[in-house]
């Protein structure tokens, strides 16, 4: 027996995945100032969540009214994108559930349709009664992973990373099915690699590939985080050959969703390539799949948004990158509300665009409040917070406070060198500016060091 959270997963994917593209690489904000003086962002994209009801007769006699009716309605309205009506119907099942699988399926159930509407924070407490009930029943680990993989999703939506990985952590010691075994080694590598533990996410991906004959959708999500960790890392050709890998198992197993996806990992490698002609078909197409399938989440439209904006910005187009990444942070707010770090990555792409422009009152600001709430989330002494300190620095490098901002690159770069990806390309805008910096201050000994690093880095 088991819920709705398979289709809850599949709604909800995309979203860590936009996150990811941007949220480590930080892109948005400093790629696009290196081509006006200066360098630019980070893209970040969510896992896929299906429904999954198997639905069994536990009376003996069904009646129009019994608690299998009633949840079979909500799983099929959810299934065709009619969330309102998907919690409704769970919400009349509830009070007629009257058996532990029963009552732990709603519980589950109920959290899929709250994630899925955008109502996050009321969501946690249905999926920790789901997990809740399943660990008392026995026999029922592959359920108990299924509500516990929402509930982590719902923990990094609501940026509690550390709690939604102590309870994916603590799901890896089950035997369950390698389908369950491949879910759960996905989303504990996407949320690791969010928050730039490549290495280590890279090892659950590929222990998701190395389990064996998998359906088509497991497949696509290893290789599409593998995509984004090796595009991360500068590695090109095997981000294409895995996001082009990706693409074909989605279109063989019709997968529009999917295929979104692995079209706008495809799109933002050529897209940081420098072939911007190429990538934009690439990422418009994304995006249109996106808002044509179903089952597509909101969340999912702001990241093809957020991508189609870096490329805008990477042409020179500010006001159509500003407009479709103020798009973009309105639906994150929404569903995630306006201090989660997803919202900060949009919050340091816009501030990278508004410096460009002059516009310094509006960039810091944006660009201190998303140091805050990185800050807040994972620490002042963390990638994501250096990430956002850069782009401060970035602010006061246009108001021509190079003290100030020479201060503040040396700090940030001296997180990404202890606690970053030793192969993250990011951490080369960050040096490009500083040098500039170092360079304006007649710090010249300093800034020929730094673009000697900047040399050895890019050959090795």
């Amino acid at each position: 027996m088991q819920s709705l959270a398979r289709t809850y997963l599949a709604a909800s994917r995309g979203v860590s995945r936009v996150f990811s593209l941007r949220f480590w690489s930080s892109r948005s904000s400093r790629l696009a100032v290196s081509k006006a003086g200066a360098a630019g962002g980070k893209v970040i994209p969510m896992r896929r969540f299906f429904a999954f009801a198997l639905f069994v007769c536990l009376a003996g006699n069904c009646r129009a009214d019994d608690w299998l009716t009633v949840n079979h309605s909500g799983t099929e309205s959810f299934r065709q994108g009619k969330w309102q009506d998907a919690l409704a119907a769970f919400e009349k099942a509830l009070p007629l559930a009257t058996l532990p699988v029963q009552q732990a399926i709603s519980a589950s159930d109920m959290g899929a349709a709250l994630h899925t509407l955008g109502r996050i924070p009321e969501a946690k407490p249905w999926f920790e009664r789901a997990v809740a009930i399943w660990r008392t029943l026995p026999d029922h680990s592959t359920e108990l992973t299924e509500s516990a993989v929402c509930l982590a999703d719902t923990l990094r939506a609501m940026g509690d990373f550390r709690g939604a990985e102590n309870e994916l952590r603590s799901l890896l010691p089950l035997n369950v099915p390698n389908e369950r075994k491949a879910a759960l080694l996905n989303a504990l590598a996407d949320l690791l690699r969010e928050q730039g533990r490549n290495s280590e996410a890279r090892e659950f991906f590929s222990a998701t590939l190395a389990l064996g004959e998998l359906a088509p959708i497991r497949r696509i999500d290893a290789n599409l985080g593998l995509a984004d960790i090796d595009r991360q890392t500068g590695n090109r050709t095997a981000a294409l050959r895995e996001a082009n890998l990706a693409a074909t198992l989605a279109r063989d197993a019709s997968d529009a969703s999917s295929e979104a996806l692995a079209l706008r990992a495809i799109g933002n490698t050529w897209r940081e390539a420098g072939d911007t002609a190429k990538a934009e078909p690439i990422l418009r197409r994304s995006l249109a799949l996106s808002r044509q399938t179903p089952v597509t989440s909101p969340r999912q439209i702001a990241a093809g948004l957020s991508c189609l904006a870096s490329l805008y910005r990477d042409q020179g187009k500010y006001s159509l990158a500003e407009q479709h990444w103020l798009e973009a942070m309105q639906i994150e707010i929404k569903a995630v509300g306006p201090r989660h770090p997803q919202t900060a990555v949009i919050m340091e792409s816009l501030s990278g665009i508004y410096t460009v422009q002059k516009r310094y009152a509006e960039a810091g600001k944006l660009a201190r409040t998303s140091w805050e709430i990185m800050s807040e989330t994972f620490g002042e002494e963390s990638v994501a917070a250096a990430g956002a300190l850069s782009t401060i620095a970035f602010v006061e490098q246009g108001e021509k406070r190079l003290d100030s901002a020479a201060e503040k690159y040396s700090e940030a770069l001296a997180i990404f060198r202890a606690k970053g990806d030793p192969n993250d390309t990011n951490i080369l805008d960050a040096m490009d500016r500083y040098a500039s910096v170092l360079a304006s201050l007649h710090r010249n000994n300093e800034a020929r060091q730094l673009r000697h690093e900047m040399q050895a880095f890019k050959f090795r």
